[in-house]
């Protein structure tokens, strides 16, 4: 069933035998995890909606991670609504947002973030965190984003944060630009 490249034709293999939906190839790799890798998401929704679908099926790594690897955002998030585990570590020890911030994908970062992701891998070593796989791949501002949103505690705290940030600044600009225009009207 992973090899089913066309959705009529993954359409016809699950009419037939449903019970097939989790089988895996000769990789290891589900037909989930084969269109989360490839960026597919009409076939990514039509294996969630089959019943008995193990959306955190583990062959080293699950759907999720290899959706977020690939900075496929919408796949993540819809593997997310049906139950995947966003904080899941594969059989090395990392998380789908360790994958997406190695790979410098910060939307996918984000998404991750605001599905719950914890922005550090408890118990993982250091050189083994989001933060420094985004950094020692050259990811500077995706790994300072992510030291941000440690710092102030969370994705939902940091997002608060930048949006009050964003307000005081427009909220300064605002006024000096009418003190420019009163400036200029008295001159």
């Amino acid at each position: 069933i992973a090899r089913a490249g066309k959705l009529y034709e993954l359409r016809r293999i699950l009419a037939v035998e449903p019970e097939r939906v989790n089988e895996v190839n000769e990789d290891g790799f589900s037909a989930l995890m084969v269109a989360a890798t490839k960026g597919d998401l009409p076939m990514v929704t039509e294996l969630l909606s089959t019943k008995g679908i193990a959306v955190d099926l583990e062959t080293g790594g699950t759907a999720c991670h290899l959706a977020a690897g690939f900075g496929h955002d919408a796949i993540v998030r819809a593997l997310a609504e049906h139950g995947a585990d966003v904080n899941k570590q594969d059989n090395e020890g990392f998380t789908p947002l360790w994958w997406a911030s190695h790979e410098g994908y910060e939307s996918t970062v984000r998404c991750l973030l605001s599905l719950g992701a914890q922005p550090e891998t408890p118990g993982a070593r250091v050189d083994f965190q989001p933060e420094a796989a985004a950094r020692s791949k050259g990811h500077a501002k995706l790994a300072d984003y992510l030291r941000a949103v440690i710092d102030v505690g969370g994705f939902a705290a940091h997002e608060a944060a930048s949006k009050a940030d964003a307000e005081r600044k427009a909220a300064a600009e605002a006024i000096a630009k009418a003190e420019a225009q009163k400036v200029s009207e008295d001159a």
